[in-house]
Parts: C-alpha cells; sequence; structure tokens
C-alpha cells in the first residue's frame, strides 16, 4: 500500500490507462486522470477509482500540458508519478498520410512525450523533489508500418527518444517506457488473429494486463532505473 503519493494518468478514459488508474488507485494513490473527448470514459474510470478528478485536455497543444500541470500540481502541491498512456491508433494509409496528419501524430506521440517529460522536471528541479514519468510505447509499431505508417513511425519515435530525456531530466525526473504486446482486442477478429500470433511469438504466449501493471510497479520501487524502453510482449519485438 502506497500512502501520501499522487499519480496523473494520461489517456485514463478506458483500456490500459484506466486499468493503470483504477491499480495505483488500489495501492493508495490519489488519482488525477486525464482524457480528451472520452468523457463518459473518464467519468466511469473516475467512479472506479473513488471519484478520481478528471481534467481533459488536449496534449498536441502546449498550452494545454501546461494547464493540466498547473491544476494538477495545484490540486497536489507535488506528483510522484506521470504515466502517459495517451494515444490515437488510426488506420491512415501511406498514401493518404498528409503533413497534417503527420502533424498530429507526432505532435501527440513525440512531441507531448518530450514537453511533459520536459515540464515535469521544470517543476521539481531545485525543490528536493523526485518524480517518475511512464511513456507507453508499442512493441508491435514496426508490424504496423504497412497500415498505419504514421502511428508506427511516431511510436518508434517516442521510444528513441526516452533515453536522452533520461540523461537530461535526472537526477530530479527518472523516465521510462513500457512497450506492450497485443494485450486488448476490441472485436472477435482481432482476437483470432491476436490468437494466431500468440503461436509465432518466440514465448507461445501473449503478455497479461496484469503484466503490464507489475513493470509499472517494478518502475516505480526501482529507484536506480531510466532511461529504459521495457518490451512486455512474449518476445515480439526480437522477431
Amino acid at each position: 500500500m502506497v500512502k501520501n503519493h499522487s499519480a496523473l494518468v494520461l489517456g485514463g478514459s478506458d483500456r490500459i490507462g484506466r486499468a493503470v488508474a483504477e491499480h495505483f488507485h488500489r495501492q493508495g494513490f490519489s488519482i488525477a486522470l486525464h482524457y480528451l473527448r472520452d468523457r463518459e470514459g473518464a467519468n466511469e474510470t473516475s467512479r472506479l477509482c473513488g471519484d478520481a478528478p478528471t481534467f481533459q485536455g488536449d496534449l498536441r497543444r502546449e498550452e494545454e500540458i501546461d494547464r493540466i500541470y498547473e491544476e494538477v500540481f495545484t490540486l497536489f502541491s507535488h506528483v510522484d508519478v506521470v504515466v502517459n498512456c495517451a494515444s490515437v491508433f488510426q488506420t491512415i494509409p501511406f498514401s493518404e498520410s498528409g503533413s497534417e496528419q503527420w502533424d498530429a501524430e507526432y505532435a501527440l506521440h513525440v512531441r507531448s512525450a518530450f514537453l511533459l517529460t520536459q515540464k515535469l522536471h521544470a517543476r521539481v528541479e531545485g525543490k528536493d523533489q523526485k518524480a517518475l514519468i511512464i511513456h507507453f510505447g508499442d512493441a508491435s509499431a514496426s508490424l504496423q508500418v504497412l497500415q498505419r505508417p504514421l502511428y508506427a513511425l511516431s511510436k518508434s519515435a517516442l521510444m528513441q527518444q526516452i533515453a536522452p530525456l533520461a540523461l537530461l531530466s535526472a537526477p530530479e525526473v527518472r523516465v521510462n517506457a513500457i512497450a506492450p504486446g497485443l494485450i486488448l482486442y476490441n472485436d472477435e477478429s482481432e482476437r483470432l488473429y491476436f490468437e494466431k500470433r500468440e503461436k509465432q511469438l518466440p514465448l507461445k504466449r501473449l503478455a497479461a494486463l496484469e503484466e503490464i501493471l507489475m513493470t509499472c510497479d517494478f518502475l516505480i520501487a526501482n529507484c536506480s532505473i531510466t532511461g529504459q524502453v521495457i518490451y512486455v510482449d512474449g518476445g515480439e519485438n526480437l522477431l
């Protein structure tokens, strides 16, 4: 049980973000939830987390990041853990991937990760405080290139900046990423694909959602780890 600690979960309205928020809440964290559009989903996560406060905002806009941090830090005075689950997963063919789509995906997956880390560091630097930020990548990003090239490229870029961001943010902020493999399917066709893909993995098993949460716990508990991308994917990244 963790007491007197707070966490900001970005993209907390559903899926992994909701699971992380619930998990931290059960451990005694005070939770702040961010969402973009899904207010109903965010309210449901809030209910599951003891009516945790919610904060709407578009992380593609720097002023929105500033506002969210200001509101959350005013509420909690200090944030121990920031978990960035915010993502878009759009099918945009290569031939239709124009500058507008490129800017939108890179703004969310790459630029916001940089700014969230930089601005968290600015808030704890010189205050004898420590913090951890965990970004979520994607172990299967390379497999998405043909269907979702912008998603694949931007998620890969996110993971590439973890090590330099960790160096720039030390010692006040530890910066790590978790890269899940196939975790949550949306429909029957995806379930069948997951079953097929599972047999092709080196470990012959998909990662479980609980193992993603265990990895969050590990990164929180081990204060010597920074600059790492941890793949939780049954060995998919090795293929």
